[in-house]
Parts: structure tokens; C-alpha cells; sequence
């Protein structure tokens, strides 16, 4: 668990953005108001493959099926994506949202995974927006079987919203 509190803490590497509508799942979160205001929304995906997922993100230009998973074996890793929507801007049309990215293990401890800016720029009001910080969580062969959580804490900056999701992790042998 040692190894996997390092890669958690050392893997925030920023991504390319992206701003497509996203399928089923995620379409359900841009919401708008009669007044023009959006609703600030999040989503958790847990990916098994990062650059696939990223090529799915980048080349669709329609609804599309990202690739995520509830379970992950001792010895591999999943990736912690987070999509929003709806950040408030500032008086120079910009957002700032970021994240902080948290493990749950089995027995309830919690493994600070950092804090990453997930957008820090305008964006295209009534799209989701892929945020650009990430978290990778890394299993060693040796480490505990059991439900893991993988927990953010995403705010807006300018708005002070926040929102906390989770998104439950099946280690398995």
C-alpha cells in the first residue's frame, strides 16, 4: 500500500482538454435554466485505459461510451477522470475549477491523493468539459482485496460551489 500511496500522490499529470457532449451518462448533467445559468456538475470515471479513453474523448463527435470499470486486479491501475460542466466564470470569461483526489481503503483510511486544476480557462457554456488533472491508482500484487473508494472533492473557484462524489473500486486477486 506504501507503493500505492507514492503513485497516487506522484500521478497527476495533466491531459489535453477536451469539450465534446458526452453519451448517456453524462449527457443527463448539462442542464441549463430558463435564465441561461448552468447547473456546476461532476462526474467520477474510472478508466482501466487512460489513452483510450482520451482517444475516445478527443475523436467522437457524437455521443459517446467511455471506457470505465468498477473492479481492477492486484499488480494493474485505473485512472480517476473527472467530467464537469457548468463552471461560473470570472469578469474575464474564465473558470477555475479544481479537485482534490482522495483513496479510500477497505479498513477506512484515507490516502490523500493531491489537489489538481482541473480548468482554468473559458469555457463553451452547455458542454462537458473533460477536466485536465487526473489521478492514477496503482495496485502491488501485495496489496489488500477489497472495496476501495475513490473520493474528489471538486470546487469552483469563482462560485464557490462544491461538489464531493466517489466512485467505488473492486480490488480483486
Amino acid at each position: 500500500m506504501r507503493r500505492c500511496a507514492a503513485a497516487l500522490a506522484a500521478s497527476l499529470p495533466l491531459l489535453a482538454h477536451g469539450a465534446l457532449v458526452a453519451g448517456e451518462h453524462l449527457d443527463r448533467a448539462v442542464r441549463s435554466d430558463p435564465h441561461g445559468a448552468e447547473h456546476f456538475g461532476a462526474q467520477l470515471v474510472l478508466t482501466p485505459d487512460e489513452t483510450h479513453f482520451l482517444k475516445v474523448w478527443r475523436v467522437s463527435n457524437t455521443p459517446l461510451r467511455l471506457p470505465a470499470t468498477a473492479t481492477v486486479r492486484r499488480g494493474s491501475s485505473v485512472t480517476a477522470m473527472l467530467v464537469f460542466q457548468g463552471c461560473a466564470r470570472d469578469a474575464s470569461g474564465r473558470c477555475d475549477v479544481v479537485a482534490d483526489l482522495a483513496l479510500q481503503a477497505p479498513d477506512g483510511g484515507r490516502i490523500p491523493g493531491g489537489s489538481t486544476s482541473l480548468w482554468s480557462a473559458e469555457s463553451v457554456p452547455g458542454r462537458l468539459h473533460l477536466g485536465n488533472g487526473s489521478m492514477q491508482v496503482s495496485f502491488d500484487p501485495h496489496d489488500r482485496i477489497g472495496r476501495y473508494k475513490v473520493i474528489a472533492t471538486v470546487r469552483d473557484r469563482v462560485s464557490g460551489q462544491s461538489l464531493v462524489l466517489s466512485s467505488g473500486l473492486q480490488v480483486l486477486e
